[in-house]
């Protein structure tokens, strides 16, 4: 992304980042937590791992859990998919079973045009709407690597922690990775077992040295507030 500005402090959390894009390249997918406190640099690891993405010409989709949105069902994948399949042409779609994309269509709102009986919305029957969407997740990244990341996931809604579960326990058999960004004293035991069950490797980005915070600020800041700023924040970025 044009005009992005290096990270700093941050050359070990850029080298797992790296690792797991590289293995996407080798047609291997995979999943990444990035764990920690408010304010840590979370989102920031995100949005680069989707830059980095991107500029290798694959797909990059990003979405987040909201905490005044916990109860909509699959909120989570509907703000990081709904966008990008409300631009797809009705052929993109044609591979996947017709069971599949009545279920489809009865998730994402980008997708209500698809024929079929609406599907049950039943809980025990929510395993049908978990295989149509990693159908649907396969098939975009048999096209082109995909970079999807989930950010505040500690916020998810549970159907939305129910289809990451079993995302992470069924592999998908195309290059497609995972990167999720949450709060671990926050996150729903739901979510944790979900990531301890599913072989998801994580970060944790520690906060700045005192160099690496002046690094980030720069000498247009006096070296007093320099070292307040650095203080006060606890290194947060």
């Amino acid at each position: 992304m044009k005009g992005r500005a290096p990270l700093v402090g941050r050359d070990r959390e850029l080298v797992a980042l790296d690792a797991a894009l590289d293995g996407l390249a080798a047609g291997a997918g995979g999943a990444l937590a990035v764990v920690g406190e408010p304010g840590i640099g979370k989102s920031t690891l995100l949005a680069e791992v989707c830059s980095r993405a991107d500029a290798r010409g694959w797909l990059a989709l990003g979405g987040r859990g909201t905490e005044l949105e916990g109860e909509v069902p699959f909120g989570v994948w509907i703000d990081a998919l709904d966008p990008y399949l409300g631009s797809l042409s009705s052929g993109r779609l044609r591979p996947l079973p017709e069971p599949h994309q009545a279920e489809l269509a009865a998730v994402f709102p980008a997708l209500a045009w698809l024929e079929g009986e609406r599907a049950s919305r039943l809980e025990a029957e929510r395993y049908r709407a978990h295989h149509a969407d990693a159908g649907l997740l396969e098939l975009l990244a048999r096209e082109t690597p995909c970079v999807l990341a989930l950010d505040d996931m500690h916020w998810a809604d549970p159907a939305s922690l129910e289809l990451l579960a079993h995302l992470l326990r069924r592999r998908a058999a195309a290059p497609l990775l995972l990167v999720l960004g949450l709060r671990p004293a926050q996150a729903p035991r739901a979510l944790l077992e979900a990531l301890r069950g599913g072989r998801c490797e994580s970060i944790e980005p520690r906060g700045l040295t005192r160099e690496e915070s002046d690094g980030l600020l720069g000498a247009s800041i006096d070296r007093a507030e320099r070292e307040r700023l650095w203080r006060e924040s606890g290194g947060k970025p």
